[in-house]
């Protein structure tokens, strides 16, 4: 009777044992992150080559003018020290990895779906992404970025041959001024 019991209880303990150990290895399971990247070069060239951004450009030339026909001299200083920021700007994304906020803010709606049809918790940078450890798995989510702002064929070759190459370092290109 002694015997049955403690074989009863070495029994019901494995039983138990088996029964956590599948358990914490499937939250293991379950707790691996998946994390979306993007390459924010290829981002940055596709939202440049958009009709919406040359719009953008018109709209910002157009009251140039209109300021300049007013002598609106405030107004046109202001506008005038957009462009050469903005050309910098365009640059260092394209062919370097400054951050794009300027360009993901106009498809952040998209990025939940994205996020979703991945099966990823986040997207982020891929040049913002400093550290991470083996539990955590990379999707490039790239393409998918991209197709939102329906590049042609030449821009999706642009983007193609820029992601052969590393980013230029910031401190390569030249400053604003030379733009």
């Amino acid at each position: 009777m002694v015997k049955d019991s403690i074989v009863r209880k070495t029994l019901i303990a494995v039983a138990l044992l088996a029964l956590c150990s599948g358990a914490v290895f499937s939250q293991a399971v379950k707790g691996t992150a998946r994390i979306g990247t993007y390459d924010s070069r290829a981002i940055a060239l596709a939202f440049y080559n958009t009709d919406q951004f040359r719009q953008t450009m018109s709209g910002m030339m157009a009251e140039l003018e209109k300021a300049k026909s007013a002598k609106d001299d405030k107004r046109v200083k202001e506008l005038e020290s957009q462009g050469p920021f903005m050309q910098a700007r365009m640059h260092w994304q394209v062919f370097s990895n400054l951050s794009v906020p300027n360009v993901i803010d106009r498809i952040k709606n998209a990025l939940p779906g994205i996020a979703k049809d991945a099966g990823v918790s986040a997207i982020v940078s891929k040049w913002e992404l400093v550290y991470r450890d083996d539990s955590i798995e990379t999707i490039d989510v790239t393409p998918r970025l991209v197709k939102l702002f329906n590049p042609d064929e030449k821009v999706l070759k642009w983007i193609e041959e820029g992601s052969k190459q590393d980013p230029i370092p910031l401190e390569k290109l030249p400053p604003e001024s030379e733009y």
